[in-house]
């Protein structure tokens, strides 16, 4: 049990696509303290649209993180047909769409249910944060019992380009790391380390003691672009290494792995 509660209490980190800000965005930037209605049936099956004009705003999303693992089967949510979430009152209409959408796909390819909560003490509260900069975040990742509100937090800018940002996000809440931070790494790509400002180079490195659930996933939603600090060792055949449009085969097969038993 000690194990337990020591890998639990080592991996507490801020995981994210986020912009350099300071202080708790939960605390601090949150845009409202009341939560909205759950998300509809018509909010789960609408399909968003994204400005394509925009540049990819991955090339500025940081990651704060220690101890890091692709995958954390030890803290995955106990029921994944189950798992209560609350939602920040003051997102749009555009913006729910976009996380019901998100919902969705899990929903669509797994046995994973995200349900509006009913009084459970542990449960995913997606927060709105009042910024105008990019900050898409998941403080933490997977299910940790007895820690109350699992966050996520989205500013307004998180939902105007990629419609995997949601997904990546809440993969991160359901256990799921950085695909370029897994173990066998370093035999799909080379990190161009001069490349990488000095407070940057945390989120390329790989901490001693991770693991990693199947193979290499070039086209993970939790994969990092290449951009100038990564190169590929193997041919991608064509797949877009950093896309964010949605969950790769293999992203489904981890999850289904980890939760369903598939």
């Amino acid at each position: 049990m000690a194990t337990k509660m020591n890998m639990i209490l080592s991996i507490i980190w801020t995981c994210c696509w986020i912009q350099i800000i300071s202080g708790n965005p939960a605390e601090i930037m949150r845009q409202s303290n009341k939560f909205g209605p759950p998300l509809s049936a018509d909010e789960l099956n609408c399909i968003p649209t994204f400005n394509k004009s925009e540049s990819n705003p991955a090339l500025n999303h940081r990651c704060i993180q220690h101890d890091n693992k692709n995958a954390y089967p030890a803290l995955k949510w106990p029921k994944p047909f189950q798992v209560p979430y609350d939602i920040d009152s003051t997102f749009t209409a555009r913006e729910r769409c976009v996380i019901g959408h998100a919902m969705k796909k899990y929903h669509n390819h797994t046995c994973i249910r995200f349900v509006p909560r009913n009084g459970e003490s542990d449960f995913i509260q997606i927060n709105k944060l009042n910024i105008t900069g990019w900050d898409c975040n998941s403080l933490g990742s997977g299910y940790i019992d007895g820690s109350g509100a699992h966050t996520v937090n989205f500013s307004p800018q998180c939902f105007e380009i990629e419609p995997a940002t949601a997904m990546h996000e809440l993969m991160h809440r359901l256990g799921f790391d950085h695909e370029q931070e897994r173990p066998d790494r370093d035999n799909y790509i080379t990190v161009i380390y001069e490349n990488i400002p000095a407070d940057w180079r945390p989120q390329y490195e790989i901490a001693a003691g991770s693991t990693a659930l199947l193979q290499y996933d070039y086209s993970s939603v939790m994969h990092y672009p290449l951009v100038d600090r990564m190169k590929t060792k193997k041919n991608t055949r064509g797949v877009e290494v950093g896309q964010h449009r949605g969950l790769s085969k293999l992203d489904i097969m981890k999850l289904n792995l980890m939760y369903c038993k598939i």
